[in-house]
């Protein structure tokens, strides 16, 4: 009876059978009943509860209902424990969480930290305050247009990724920062021997378009110099080389099993994962 008021303990929906049960006073006059009603409080499989009918004997019959019992009160006190454990830690999950809400609204409120939409767009503002940046009138209409697009946009819009990103782009590029040229023949002679041995011919040709840009005062007018060989003969390493030679940096693109053209030109805005043409990248990462 103790084992069984165990049982009703973990379990409030066993409350009202036990209680009737009890009112009774069937256990004194029919213990064989007993048994049967004990393990009916029980999760005991089908096998288990037959083996329980199967005793005849009445001690044999109660002790195995008695263990039947024990085995539940084992699985109730598991599962409380288990129960207990997870509650504790969803409770402090939660209060975490809240207590990390509402130390952000705290911050807000204070001026100690900013909304994530005026963060992005102060540092947006900051590119294009930056020391040398020169933006082109044209440039400035968009990116004012823009600005205000993405003032008015919510932060969960799709449309609001895509003009962040668009934005992203257009403050990295560096307007108006430009690399001032250094048309020293002498210098790039002495780098181009540096970087590399031999090569007379072409460090020669080289040396020829540096001192005709610095008659001119500019390298170009639609001119390219075109290395061809196969790999590994430092077609690349000598590019690198010029480019430390006329003080520019350097950006290596390759063309090599091309076959979009929007990587040259660039993808539409509204593409998943646009990018711009390679040339924009080029100017992103050499900063000039």
């Amino acid at each position: 009876m103790n084992t069984i008021r165990d049982v009703m303990s973990g379990n409030e929906m066993l409350h009202g059978p036990v209680q009737d049960f009890m009112r009774r006073r069937i256990e004194l006059q029919d213990p064989p009943r007993l048994a049967d009603f004990a393990v009916s409080l029980t999760s005991a499989k089908p096998d288990e509860l037959q083996n329980v009918m199967d005793a005849l004997d009445v001690q044999e019959r109660l002790d195995r209902a008695l263990m039947l019992l024990k085995t539940e009160v084992e699985r109730s006190r598991l599962r409380q424990s288990i129960k207990e454990s997870v509650e504790k830690k969803i409770g402090e999950s939660q209060r975490k969480y809240m207590l990390n809400e509402q130390l952000k609204e705290i911050k807000t409120e204070l001026g100690l930290t900013k909304d994530d939409k005026d963060s992005l767009l102060e540092k947006f503002r900051s590119r294009l305050e930056a020391k040398g940046v020169v933006v082109p009138e044209e440039a400035r209409s968009v990116i004012d247009e823009e600005m205000s697009k993405l003032e008015s946009l919510e932060k969960n819009s799709p449309e609001f990724n895509t003009t962040r990103n668009y934005m992203d782009w257009l403050t990295s590029i560096p307007w108006g920062v430009t690399s001032e040229e250094n048309f020293d023949v002498k210098a790039a002679e002495i780098i181009l021997d540096e970087d590399h041995y031999g090569m007379k011919d072409v460090k020669d040709r080289i040396l020829e378009t540096i001192a005709v840009g610095r008659l001119k005062g500019k390298v170009g007018q639609g001119k390219i110099i075109c290395l061809s060989g196969p790999p590994g003969t430092g077609k690349t390493s000598i590019g690198k080389s010029i480019a430390r030679a006329l003080n520019r940096e350097f950006f290596r693109f390759s063309v090599g099993g091309l076959s979009d053209v929007a990587e040259i030109k660039g993808h539409r805005r509204t593409y998943i994962g646009a990018m711009p043409g390679k040339l924009i990248q080029g100017l992103k990462k050499t900063g000039t």
